[in-house]
């Protein structure tokens, strides 16, 4: 173990099960997909996630399309609210801003596909997905206007000429992990939005580990960011307790309602399964519907594999995330050495 560089795991000589094929398993701590993508051309990785950037690049080489490994993810993305801070204290503000989010046109212009418009948060695939539990689709001129009506209007506003009053609304900043590629992409939100409502947004990139912390600390918690949650299990319940008060999500951004903690506990208690679902189903309305968070899109999943590394494709699942067969069975992983470049290591 080195700290925010590398991480090895070797197998359990104590292990009662069948004794793995490789010798050890590595993972490199690498925040810009960039350098990931230049180490794995170089021949130092054998597995990195793809990013919407290189995408070009990979489809039009001949040896990286081939490598080129995309499957649906259990994968939901959402622009989150800290609903303790103003003007997200206020349900119609987090409303307004979902309206004003172009999922669509974030998606194809920035994702590059890699992400799908979604208005939900139980993803397809996914027992307790509801097609009926959805946020407003992208309207901005409804967005300026559900603001106006909750008191952000500007002076000289008029119904011709709707007009937000900045002042009012306060200072807006939308912290990231600071990478170049993120930086890009966070340009294209806070230009969406400034393009909508006329206020500007405050970009705050910080170090990626630091924003990792302070999005899991409320006291910390910045005023938006984005976040998502894979999941751990096909389960409607790994979905949803992470908004029950005081839990992950709702306890880091300082949401709560009784109303939701109700549905979920009486869904929670529910034993058999097919009568749970439609209350797991009302649980995630209730909370959809008082907008904690606008739910943005959910995800493919984007890899390069090497040809010689054996077994991990064959073994994907949709809950997977940082490579595929996370969750498979890792005795029947192997490396073809008589495939693989100069230098490789064999032990």
């Amino acid at each position: 173990w080195e700290e925010n560089k590398l991480i090895s795991f070797v197998p359990n000589p104590n292990y009662w099960g069948p004794k793995p094929k490789l010798d050890r398993v590595e993972f490199y701590f690498i925040s810009d997909s960039a350098v990931s993508f230049e180490a794995y051309q170089k021949g130092e990785l054998d597995i990195v996630p793809a990013a919407p950037e290189d995408l070009a690049t990979i489809q039009g080489d001949p040896t990286l399309s081939k490598e080129f490994f995309r499957a649906p993810a259990a994968w939901t993305t959402m622009f989150e609210f800290n609903n303790a801070k103003p003007p997200f204290n206020n349900k119609e503000v987090r409303r307004a801003f979902s309206l004003a989010f172009d999922r669509e046109g974030y998606s194809r212009d920035v994702m590059q596909g890699v992400t799908k418009p979604y208005y939900s948060w139980i993803p397809p695939g996914i027992p307790g997905q509801d097609p009926t539990a959805v946020q407003e689709t992208y309207d901005p001129k409804k967005a300026v206007q559900v603001l106006i009506d909750a008191g952000f209007g500007a002076a000289d506003s008029t119904a011709d000429k709707p007009k937000i009053d900045c002042k009012k609304l306060g200072d807006i900043r939308l912290t990231y992990a600071g990478t170049p590629r993120n930086h890009a992409r966070m340009q294209y939100i806070a230009g969406m939005y400034a393009a909508c409502f006329g206020c500007p947004i405050t970009l705050d990139p910080v170090d990626p580990t630091v924003f990792t912390a302070l999005t899991k600390d409320p006291k910390t918690a910045p005023q938006t960011f984005l976040l998502g949650w894979v999941s751990d299990y096909p389960h409607p319940q790994d979905w949803l307790f992470v908004w029950r008060t005081g839990d992950l999500y709702a306890g880091r951004i300082s949401w709560s309602s009784k109303e939701f903690d109700d549905a979920y506990n009486a869904a929670v208690q529910e034993t058999d399964f097919d009568k749970s679902i439609p209350l797991y189903q009302k649980a995630q309305k209730i909370m959809i519907d008082d907008y904690p968070a606008a739910m943005l899109f959910y995800n493919e999943n984007w890899y390069l594999v090497k040809p010689y590394v054996k077994g991990m494709v064959e073994e994907y699942n949709p809950g997977d995330v940082t490579f595929p067969g996370q969750f498979g069975n890792w005795a029947d992983y192997d490396i073809d050495l008589s495939a693989v470049g100069p230098g490789y290591p064999t032990q």
